[in-house]
């Protein structure tokens, strides 16, 4: 925090309280009445002390041009909606020898929507020897401390934009005025009694300054542009919490601003890109499409929704529905562009799986033998959902006592699985036994994130070999008991997908149609697979 006592250059200390009275006083003889602004604060002797050590200080004794003072007071003002300041400070300007015309052209149009609010604001020339008293400095620095006062997300560019621009005690003086001036929007918001209307310089220039210029009584009424900066925070909350990712971005690519949908979507958080290039998140064999659409933006075109891949901040790819707009300021300049993406994964999967599912039904639907119709179920599911196994277990008789086997098996073109598929082959398990044994003696389906870490796999050994780890067992519910377990298995360690169980759950109710002819009844043995 800057030490205004030594900016001033008086050692520092605090003098005693002073009394209402003697406080008053002084106000009185520094303006010549007393501002309603100091009103509140008459019965605590302490505030009113200290709210007034802190206006002369910041603002009255402030160095910087009278002229830029009352005009960055009016100009903040507006922007907070903030009437007292805004009317009190604009007859100041008049005070000051500014006609009703000019005070409206000071405050119109608001840095941010007018030529200000593009890429010439920052790209400073040569440093300024002393602050200016009128004319385009005045007004460039003017619209670099509002971005610095409203703190948005081009606040740091234009403090160190004023750094480069001002002297170090200009600098200064500017940073406590802009303080200065958010402390007494505070102030008066807690404090909606005070009023504007008794004010001396109210009372000696508003009604000649209305009639220089009537526009300026819309400004003062607050109905034109009534709450620039609450709108601004209003659209500004919207896009933070809107489900879509928003991303701005200028021409260039350079990311400028990011909402916690993009983060969730991307991983990345706001501070992580900010600065950076959106290629980050487009995939190598995308790069043709992203520079493609950023060439329709700076002609102007877009809108257009595509559906399309991502990358987030771990490498996995993305399907997402992109909009990417251009964005103009109130001038009508291209100044970059806005890409609005939503997340489709669930959407294709689901997509995906469905046309595994019809697939699979016309499997059954064919009614061929038990071993090859599971094996072509088995195929078209792995195939169609990302496994690299399938296998299919079903009762049979062995002495007195059913057991399951193997009555189908399934691998993905690109894995070995022998090792896999001959101790499933081979393997003959009891209700309770192995895996598919469990399964089959709870009728409950099982997900196990690691079969080569489940200590009830009889094939663990095997499943290692293979590099397979995941597993889903589901069971295929008889009219009576169990009559068959259907297992897949991934190659890597998967969480579980919703999605993929909804449809591996129903393919189960139709597989159980098709054995149900060919299941011994009563008994969920299996009868003949021919």
């Amino acid at each position: 925090m800057v030490d205004l006592s030594t900016v001033l250059g008086r050692p520092p200390g605090r003098a005693p309280i002073q009394t209402s009275e003697l406080t008053t006083a002084e106000i009185n003889g520094r303006y010549g009445f007393l501002p309603s602004f100091f009103a509140p604060a008459l019965t605590a002797p302490a505030v009113l002390e200290q709210l007034w050590r802190q206006t002369l200080t910041a603002y009255l004794d402030n160095p910087l041009p009278a002229r830029l003072k009352e005009r960055l007071f009016a100009h903040l003002s507006r922007l907070r909606s903030c009437t007292y300041f805004v009317v009190c400070h604009s007859c100041q300007l008049r005070e000051l020898g500014l006609s009703g015309r000019e005070v409206f052209d000071l405050l119109e149009p608001l840095p941010g929507t007018g030529p200000f609010s593009g890429a010439p604001l920052l790209g400073s020339p040569a440093p300024l020897r002393q602050l200016p008293h009128d004319g385009s400095h005045e007004a460039r620095i003017v619209a670099l401390a509002t971005h610095a006062f409203l703190k948005d997300d081009r606040t740091e560019a234009c403090l160190a934009e004023l750094r480069g621009l001002l002297n170090q005690t200009d600098y200064a003086w500017l940073v406590i005025l802009l303080s200065h001036v958010g402390s007494c929007h505070d102030w008066v918001q807690a404090h909606p009694e005070i009023e504007y209307r008794e004010d001396g310089r109210v009372l000696r220039h508003l009604d000649e300054i209305v009639c220089e210029e009537p526009r300026l009584r819309e400004i003062f009424d607050g109905r034109s542009r009534a709450s620039t900066l609450a709108r601004r925070d209003h659209l500004s909350a919207l896009v933070d919490s809107a489900e879509d990712a928003i991303v701005g971005e200028t021409l260039e690519g350079t990311i400028i601003s990011w909402n916690r949908a993009a983060e969730r979507l991307y991983g990345y958080s706001a501070e992580m890109v900010h600065g950076m290039s959106i290629a980050m998140l487009v995939p190598a064999d995308r790069s043709d499409e992203a520079a493609a659409i950023m060439e329709r933006i700076k002609r102007g075109e877009g809108g257009d929704q595509i559906d399309t891949v991502r990358v987030g901040i771990d490498g996995n790819r993305l399907d997402v529905s992109l909009t990417v707009s251009p964005v103009r300021n109130a001038a009508g300049v291209l100044t970059g562009a806005s890409s609005i993406a939503r997340y489709v994964g669930e959407r294709k999967l689901r997509e995906r799986y469905q046309t595994t599912m019809h697939h699979a039904t016309r499997v059954l639907a064919q009614r061929g033998t038990i071993d090859e119709t599971l094996s072509a179920v088995l195929r078209v599911i792995g195939e169609g959902m990302g496994w690299a196994v399938g296998s299919a277990w079903m009762p049979t008789r062995q002495g007195l006592d059913a057991q399951l086997r193997c009555a189908a098996f399934w691998h993905a073109a690109e894995l070995d699985g022998a090792s896999f598929e001959t101790a499933s082959r081979q393997l003959r398990l009891n209700a309770g036994e192995g895996l598919p044994g469990r399964v089959w003696e709870t009728g409950h389906a099982r997900w196990v994130p690691d079969v080569t870490a489940e200590p009830h796999s009889r094939r663990a050994d095997e499943a290692q070999q293979d590099g397979l780890h995941t597993c889903y067992l589901l069971p295929v519910h008889g009219r009576i008991q169990v009559v068959a377990v259907i297992e897949f298995l991934s190659d890597e360690i998967r969480p579980p997908d919703p999605i993929a169980l909804e449809m591996l759950n129903r393919l189960s109710g139709q597989i159980s149609e098709f054995l149900q002819p060919r299941a011994a009844p009563e008994t969920g043995l299996a009868a003949s697979t021919g």
